[in-house]
């Protein structure tokens, strides 16, 4: 007899078990990626700790195991693609010897193919054999692509023999989107800036006032001089006050959000004597492998560039991309070129003799983190590693002092137009992309960029780190590389300016007004420096027919009392930078800036002559790195 159930518990019912299915049941398959996986560590090619440490970085980065695997150097690439093919019956192509079918590529997109790095290949049949470097994320490319497309076969080949077959295969239509990204109306390709037939009469007016009233020509010069440096010197006094007030705001925890993925693109032109050194440079930089890419971008024709590389072991988050042939010849359009190629959320640009900070892309990253929706670039700071090779580089040193120290940041806060630097410079890529990317005929792409960020309504701020680069050493070099800046500035000014009324309602008044100062008037103020001395000349003692005596004195006065504001901002941009040593320079930056009449009038000759000329600056001629 059952003992009775104690009150209030629960009470059960017994049932007959039912009989269990013995049969043996068939496996569901396994998920490509795991297939894979697991045969890498069935064959011995990667170990159970190696496999369970990339699981755990994949989910911390949000990518594939295998991409870190090859990453961290625990697999090498090719027994990744050997077991690729093994794993999923897929053959191995050699894309050299079969180039694909450009008319299907066209057809389902470059771009599209680029970015999931795949390769429409041939046709058999109703159906599309697909090269792919990664056959267990095919479906995941197959997403967007055409419903109509019919079931796959599947090849394999290295993802840079794809890219290489693609840039090959359409290289004409890749070249093309290079230089042409941006529309007509918003870029210097099209339209002359200053057309031939209107400068010789220009020149010659103002040579017969010379020759004719030399003295009203002087005064008017003296007056219109005096202005021009009035607001120039006037705004570096607003944006070094607001830079100085200005507090960067706190960063919250590293580990809060996930990491961006980076592509840095380098581009080089006739650069072996600094690509050793480059290479131990970016080598430094702190950001995990899996999510950074460095691409050296090198035209075609670069034999010395290329060869000089190919003697460098570059690892596995390295790689050189050749830019073919076109009908100009700029940084910009090799950008262009390079967009395509990379797969990183966030585009960086360094120049070829660069030194970052170690931890620039993790400030990088931060700083997008925490930063308001609307920032879509940020702009590091330059510094030299050569200050004291001589006077000049010196005088330079002191320049980019006020210039990324207080200038840049205080346009950066006051939420003004930046016209940015050509490098340290990262972008969000999808905003790049849906502005056009760089303007290809353009010689200061970074500024006029800069300028169209801030009218698509995106703002740039100052990042809070520092790459050191070489100062041109030289008068002629540095005469030759301003006179490419002002001409970029002159080209810049005169497309924005083609509807005034945009500008300003695009800018507001506040931003309309600074880009006019910042370009035009430094345009003229350059052009304009000769008459400044001759002032100055004049002020004390030096006669000026036609001049009146008034003129000169009142004129020299303002001169006076502007010329202390301007030095009291290049001593606070010293300052800022850590280079107190360079304040005996600062009287000297009156003489450094007369060089700047030479290269004005270098650049207003050659935007008639040759207005898409990119006049190159040799790198590698210093390389003293002292402490400053």
């Amino acid at each position: 007899m059952n003992a009775p159930h104690p009150k209030g518990a629960m009470q059960y019912t017994a049932v007959p078990l039912a009989r269990q299915d013995t049969r043996a049941r068939p496996r569901a398959p396994l998920p490509p990626c795991e297939k894979l996986l697991g045969h890498l560590v069935e064959s011995g090619f990667i170990s159970t700790g190696e496999l369970r440490k990339a699981r755990q970085l994949a989910r911390t980065h949000g990518v594939s195991v295998q991409h870190v695997l090859v990453s961290e150097g625990w697999l090498a690439p090719d027994t990744l693609l050997t077991a690729r093919c093994i794993c999923f019956g897929a053959t191995r192509v050699h894309l050299d010897h079969s180039p694909p079918d450009k008319t299907l590529l066209l057809e389902l997109g470059i771009e599209r193919c680029l970015k999931h790095t795949i390769l429409p290949w041939r046709r058999l049949g109703g159906r599309i054999v697909w090269v792919t470097d990664a056959p267990e994320l095919f479906d995941e490319a197959r997403l967007e692509l055409p419903d109509d497309l019919g079931p796959p076969v599947l090849a394999v080949a290295p993802s840079v023999d794809i890219q290489h077959a693609i840039s090959k295969t359409c290289q004409s239509e890749l070249v093309s989107l290079a230089e042409t990204s941006l529309p007509d109306d918003q870029s210097c390709r099209r339209r002359a800036i200053l057309p031939s037939a209107s400068v010789l009469p220009v020149c010659a007016l103002l040579f017969l006032l010379f020759l004719t009233v030399p003295g009203v020509l002087l005064s008017a010069l003296i007056l219109a001089a005096t202005a021009l440096v009035a607001v120039n010197v006037i705004l570096k006094a607003v944006l070094s006050v607001a830079a100085l007030r200005d507090r960067p705001q706190q960063m919250c925890p590293p580990d809060t959000q996930r990491l961006p993925s980076i592509s840095v693109l380098v581009p080089l032109l006739r650069e072996p004597e600094v690509a050793a050194t480059l290479l131990s440079n970016l080598l430094q930089l702190k950001y995990p492998r899996e999510l950074l890419e460095i691409i050296f971008v090198i035209e075609d024709d670069d034999d010395t560039t290329k060869t000089t590389l190919s003697h460098l072991e570059l690892p596995q988050s390295f790689r050189a991309l050749q830019v073919p042939r076109g009908s100009i010849r700029t940084k910009p359009r090799a950008l262009n070129f390079a967009l395509p190629f990379c797969r990183g959320d966030v585009i960086g640009v360094y120049d070829a003799e660069d030194k970052p900070d170690t931890d620039q892309l993790l400030k990088v990253a931060d700083a997008f983190r925490d930063a308001a929706p609307n920032v879509a670039c940020l702009q590091g700071r330059l510094d030299f590693f050569n200050t004291r090779t001589g006077l000049l580089t010196r005088c330079f040193t002191a320049e980019y002092a006020g210039w990324f120290g207080l200038q840049l940041k205080g346009l950066a806060a006051l939420e003004l137009p930046v016209p940015l630097g050509g490098t340290t410079l990262f972008l969000r890529r999808d905003v790049l992309e849906r502005l056009g990317r760089w303007d290809a005929h353009n010689v200061t792409e970074d500024a006029e960029l800069g300028i169209r960020l801030h009218r698509a309504g995106y703002r740039t701020a100052l990042l809070d780190t520092v790459t050191r680069e070489e100062a041109t050493s030289t008068p002629l070099a540095w005469i030759r590389q301003r006179s490419r800046w002002i001409k970029g500035y002159m080209k810049t000014y005169a497309v924005q300016m083609r509807h005034p009324k945009a500008l300003w309602n695009d800018l507001g008044p506040a931003g309309f007004m600074s880009f006019q100062v910042l370009f035009l008037g430094s345009v003229l103020g350059t052009l304009t420096m000769p008459v400044l001395f001759l002032m100055i000349g004049a002020f004390f003692g030096l006669p000026v027919p036609g001049v009146s005596e008034n003129l000169v004195r009142d004129a020299g006065r303002v001169m006076l009392g502007l010329e202390v504001v301007n030095l009291a901002v290049w001593a606070a941009g010293i300052r800022q930078r850590h280079h107190r040593h360079l304040v005996w320079v600062l009287p000297l930056l009156h003489i450094y800036f007369l060089m700047a009449s030479v290269a004005a009038l270098k650049a207003l000759t050659e935007l008639v002559t040759r207005p898409y000329f990119w006049d190159k600056t040799r790198h590698g001629v210093s390389y003293e790195d002292r402490a400053s």
